[in-house]
């Protein structure tokens, strides 16, 4: 069985400057929610487009983010017509980075490192670690090829993850939009001991 984490194509929050206008604490936060609810870009469309000429026939159905951008990417991909699952537990991870910072102006991706650097120290990152798992536990009660569109933060603990369970494989990781890492589901070897020959005496 593999897993094919998906990223969404481009979405109109991609196209913001993230590495020099400006931003406070709450315009960031307010950033955030607003983002919940962009729309792939044209070029998003044809990402996803192109990405369903690629993807494998036989995977059994595809669970996806929510969100707007997620839900057209994985229409777009779903060239096969399977069944589509929205799970809310695939939504981009987010968090807010401590008020210490309120009186600061900096860039988007510069917010984005702190909120990252921030959950590591204050225990979020078990959260996420807990999120993953229960996540793993729905996909893994298939058997066939599986596809998950989400987020980039998302997939990417999902595939840090998978690098510290003996029972997933990761075969390759692609965090562009529509970029594809793949997980594989080893098969656990069950040793049968042999029963020992003894001779009669």
């Amino acid at each position: 069985m593999n897993i094919y984490f998906i990223r969404h194509g481009e979405a109109d929050h991609l196209k913001e400057d993230w590495y020099w206008k400006l931003f406070t604490r709450k315009e960031f936060i307010l950033k955030m929610i607003e983002w919940e609810n962009v729309n792939l870009t044209e070029q998003g469309y044809s990402q996803a487009e192109s990405l369903s000429k690629r993807l494998p026939r036989n995977y059994k159905l595809i669970y996806s983010s929510p969100l707007p951008r997620t839900r057209q990417t994985a229409n777009k991909i779903n060239i096969h017509n399977k069944v589509i699952l929205y799970d809310n537990s695939l939504k981009e991870i987010i968090t807010s980075p401590p008020k210490i910072f309120s009186f600061m102006k900096l860039p988007i991706i510069v917010w984005i490192y702190i909120c990252i650097i921030v959950s590591l120290f204050n225990g979020q990152f078990i959260k996420f670690f807990n999120q993953c798992r229960d996540i793993y536990k729905i996909i893994l009660t298939h058997d066939d090829d599986i596809l998950v569109v989400s987020h980039t933060m998302r997939i990417r603990t999902l595939i840090y993850y998978a690098y510290l369970c003996p029972k997933l494989k990761v075969l390759s990781t692609n965090y562009n939009t529509c970029g594809v890492s793949v997980i594989c589901k080893r098969l656990i070897k069950i040793s049968v001991k042999q029963p020992c020959n003894v001779p009669n005496i």
